[in-house]
């Protein structure tokens, strides 16, 4: 006897519901993220592009933010040498103004001036690393706290505790940085100023004849001590051209790959909501003939 039965057409609006279910869920997702989806799969072809794009994005954005460190580090490396140059040439100033004038009144105060701004260049630091240390830290780069601590040592060179090789930080394939100065090589001659000139002190008063002179012998000093802090700026300043151009380029191939990696994992917006609303309208539809098979009985046919 032949049967009547609605048991294959409920099995394929089943998979039908079950199947625009899953995909107006995916198409939620994209409206929702903004990108064709959250695995490789549905990336398809695409997915080893999107690997490999996303490995050189990451490398080139590490090389952006190293570039844009180095950047920090050799400003404040600027700034500080450039504090040091300035003291050197204001005790320099004070110097001639006192033979000028053939008073000492106010010498003690300059030289104790430019050694505190020595010593706050020379042992600066930036996220605390030392700029001036040589790479090595726990150690001050300039020992003494005083001028009279300076004056007391055997020699100048005592007063640099700390020495060696630069740092590098890498800001590309095969391209490095340097970044800090050894303190002795800048610090030396300036240092070896001021111990010269604390020794002549205390010095108070009308300067005699010998007074005088010591302080004219001082002067060719102080220039070799700004002269030096000098070239250790311009090196400073050319180091940060080169690092601005690093790091322009860096932060190009940045933006370049960001653009190419959304070419890959991003959906057209519009295009996304028009296949949602696609979605939610084949699912309706769904559901609503599922219903009706639902309600159908033999009277229907007779």
């Amino acid at each position: 006897m032949d049967r009547i039965s609605n048991l294959g057409q409920h099995q394929q609006l089943v998979s039908a519901m079950l199947r625009n279910q899953r995909e107006l869920a995916e198409a939620q997702l994209q409206v929702s993220t903004g990108k064709r989806g959250d695995s490789y799969d549905d990336l398809g072809g695409d997915a080893v592009r999107q690997i490999n794009l996303s490995h050189l994005l990451s490398r080139e954005t590490a090389y952006a933010e190293n570039a844009g460190r180095a950047e920090a580090e050799l400003a404040a490396q600027d700034l500080h040498v450039g504090q040091a140059y300035d003291a050197a040439l204001a005790l320099k100033d004070a110097i001639l103004n006192a033979i000028a004038a053939g008073e000492a009144r106010g010498l003690a105060s300059a030289a104790a001036t430019g050694f505190d701004a020595l010593r706050a260049a020379m042992n600066a630091s930036v996220a605390g690393k030392p700029l001036f240390s040589g790479g090595v830290t726990g150690v001050e780069a300039f020992a003494p706290d005083s001028l009279a601590a300076l004056v007391a040592l055997p020699a100048v060179a005592d007063a640099f505790g700390a020495g060696g090789v630069p740092r590098k930080i890498i800001v590309g394939d095969g391209r490095s940085v340097e970044v800090g100065m050894d303190a002795a090589m800048i610090g030396v001659p300036f240092a070896d100023a001021l111990r010269t000139l604390g020794r002549l002190l205390p010095l108070d008063g009308p300067l005699d004849a010998a007074a005088s002179a010591a302080l004219v012998a001082l002067l060719p000093e102080l220039d070799a001590a700004a002269a030096t802090l000098r070239d250790a700026q311009a090196e400073t300043g050319a180091r940060a051209a080169l690092t601005a151009d690093i790091s322009r380029e860096a932060v190009a191939r940045t933006t370049a790959l960001q653009t190419a990696l959304s070419a890959v994992e991003d959906v057209d917006p519009a295009a996304a909501i028009t296949r949602l609303q696609a979605e939610q309208t084949a699912l309706q539809a769904s559901y609503q003939a599922f219903a009706r098979l639902a309600d159908m009985t033999l009277l229907n046919f007779l």
